[in-house]
């Protein structure tokens, strides 16, 4: 709900744009409150890998939300008059803020690696996801140099990806939501916890083969 338009401004569809500064409440509520919410709630089921995932975006859009209250002041220090809407067009905090998502991209990393055990089309949405932080990341470095038709494209680039990745989100609500209602349909995920086997699995299997192999003996 927060991701999809958001991609959509990004890539300034039918006018929109501005960082998505009209979907702030979106982003608090739907994109972060609910996900970390959502993040608590795996947390007390004992759902390590959903719980980190839930959390980190979360958080994600909570930031993305807020640095466009002028309230939380985020560009004051880079402002020589104090006007944070001011400081946040100054190349150091372009910079500065490029980081940000440069290390989003690098824990998305981890999260994409991790995910080799759940399913091809999560697997493919946070591998997506990676470009979409890198191409921010870009976008506000190249802004920070000044090179503004640069900055422009990887912002539109960054919407793109994120937009790709809302496609697969939306596919699997509706594989989940139909499994929900016990829906006579099953849609395919490309399941790849057979592919790559656990390592409780795999050290199981080999205690069996040598607790088996005696009997064979036998």
């Amino acid at each position: 709900m927060a991701a999809t338009p958001y991609a959509c401004a990004n890539m300034g569809w039918r006018g929109a744009g501005g960082l998505g500064g009209a979907l702030i409440p979106v982003m608090i509520f739907f994109g972060g409150i609910l996900q970390i919410v959502g993040a608590i709630m795996e947390w007390i089921l004992g759902n390590t890998f959903s719980m980190c995932l839930f959390f980190t975006y979360g958080t994600f859009w909570l930031v993305a939300g807020t640095q466009l209250v002028p309230a939380f002041g985020v560009g004051i220090h880079y402002s020589a008059t104090g006007d944070s809407l001011a400081g946040m067009s100054e190349p150091a905090y372009y910079a500065t803020f490029g980081f940000y998502y440069l290390t989003l991209a690098m824990v998305t990393t981890v999260f994409t690696v991790c995910s080799l055990r759940t399913n091809i089309v999560f697997f493919s949405a946070l591998f997506t996801l990676i470009f979409a932080f890198a191409c921010a990341a870009g976008a506000f470095w190249n802004l920070a140099l000044g090179n503004v038709h640069a900055g422009e494209r990887l912002t539109v680039a960054a919407g793109a990806f994120t937009f790709a990745l809302t496609m697969m989100v939306w596919y699997l609500l509706i594989v989940q939501l139909l499994e929900s209602v016990d829906f006579p349909i099953t849609l395919p995920v490309g399941d790849l916890s057979q592919r790559i086997k656990g390592k409780k699995e795999r050290l199981a299997r080999k205690e069996g083969v040598n607790v088996a192999e005696p009997e064979q003996l036998r």
